[in-house]
């Protein structure tokens, strides 16, 4: 990052910042139409008018709750909404959630980066054309100078009977990691090498300036060097011993696929954002770090994280055969489609050693034990897959 790049930066978050501290001394009264609201506290009836009521003439938000929810990277906050007669018989969605950027952390965090923005455009200009399971949103509005961002989406627990997965509870089954390498192949094939990523998409961010974008924004690789000595303990031993290894070979894993084709990235893609409907099918949601670039960053990480060790080693062949099938004429060849597997192991063990080595000031973003059981689970991957050699090859 350039001088001029960090003091644009630097102007940025003390703009987010003064506006966040503007807000706490002067509190909203209601967030007006039009508006974007700091928190789901913000949220009026005419807001919710405005935003869900759109496309039925007279039908209005009557009233609404903010129940309680949960905290990381942005805050979800469940909503159920009471609509006039009109908004009844139009059966508009009553059961709503809603993510946003309350605190001065999750401000810059969320703000600097755009996550807020991206996510929701993601979800209304993107999601619409995909045939995969994944939640409907029905508002998304952001702020870049203040960092705020609200996105409301489906109730998908009311609506659709979804169980979160959980890394220390859930065992995904063959036919769910079937399912899961299917909804990939689909989004993947869907923008293999499409012209649209650069010129309709231009909010996505490359997989490779996303990472860079981490180091500099949130001092990545102190967070990385943190965790990998706090991990000690958790990561197999023939791991830890080549420690030294390990940033070079994430700078290096950038480059690997540098000149070949990208496509839409989830690249978030580990096993608590994964979802069953009560009709036992995976879904993917989350998609606030969504981005472009190669293939293997979702499907490495989704399989070496979602699955069990036992049962990644037993499957893990089948199904990127199943996956490079799945993809037809443009997918890469079965032997380079395994190279690139092993190397892209990376991508996620980084992004969790991340996780777990955050430093004091920085938000608990994930529980401490679904912190070390994605850590065991990707070190292991690298293990079995000689990931350090396949990236030096």
């Amino acid at each position: 990052m350039t001088v001029m790049e960090r003091a644009k930066l630097a102007g940025a978050a003390a703009m987010v910042t003064g506006l966040w501290a503007a807000e706490r001394i002067r509190p909203s009264r209601g967030a007006r139409p039009g508006t974007v609201p700091g928190s789901p506290g913000d949220l009026t009836c005419d807001w919710l008018t405005g935003a869900l009521c759109g496309d039925v003439p007279g039908a209005r938000v009557v009233g609404f709750t903010v129940g309680a929810g949960s905290d990381g990277t942005s805050a979800r906050r469940p909503l159920r909404v009471d609509y006039n007669e009109v908004g009844c018989d139009a059966h508009l969605p009553s059961a709503l959630y809603t993510k946003s950027a309350p605190s001065l952390l999750s401000r810059l965090f969320c703000g600097l980066n755009r996550i807020g923005q991206i996510e929701g455009a993601f979800y209304l200009e993107i999601a619409p054309e995909l045939k995969i399971e994944t939640p409907t949103a029905y508002a998304a509005v952001g702020e870049q100078n203040s960092g705020r961002s609200l996105l409301i989406l489906e109730d998908i627990v009311a609506s659709r009977g979804v169980t979160f997965c959980d890394p220390t509870i859930t065992r995904v089954d063959r036919e769910q990691a079937d399912d899961m390498v299917d909804i990939m192949a689909t989004y993947h094939r869907h923008f293999w090498g499409s012209p649209r990523l650069d010129s309709e998409f231009v909010w996505l961010i490359d997989s490779a300036d996303w990472q860079r974008r981490l180091n500099e924004m949130m001092g990545f690789r102190r967070m990385f060097t943190n965790g990998l000595k706090r991990s000690r303990d958790i990561l197999p031993r023939s791991l830890v011993a080549r420690e030294s290894e390990m940033w070079p070979a994430l700078m290096r894993s950038l480059e690997l696929d540098r000149g070949r084709p990208r496509t839409l990235l989830h690249q978030d893609a580990h096993s608590r954002n994964w979802y069953v409907t009560g009709e036992g099918r995976m879904g993917i949601y989350d998609w606030q770090a969504c981005g472009k670039g190669p293939w293997a960053d979702d499907v490495s990480y989704a399989l070496a994280c979602g699955l069990s060790v036992e049962d990644r080693r037993l499957w893990e062949r089948e199904l990127l055969d199943r996956y490079v099938a799945t993809l037809g004429a443009v997918a890469p060849s079965r032997e380079q489609a395994w190279l690139s597997y092993r190397q892209h192991i990376m991508h996620g063990l980084a992004y969790w050693l991340a996780t777990i080595g955050r430093t004091m000031v920085q938000p608990v973003l994930q529980p401490h034990e679904v912190c070390v059981a994605n850590v065991h689970r990707l070190g292991q991957a690298a293990e079995d897959l000689q990931m350090l050699d396949a990236i030096g090859s």
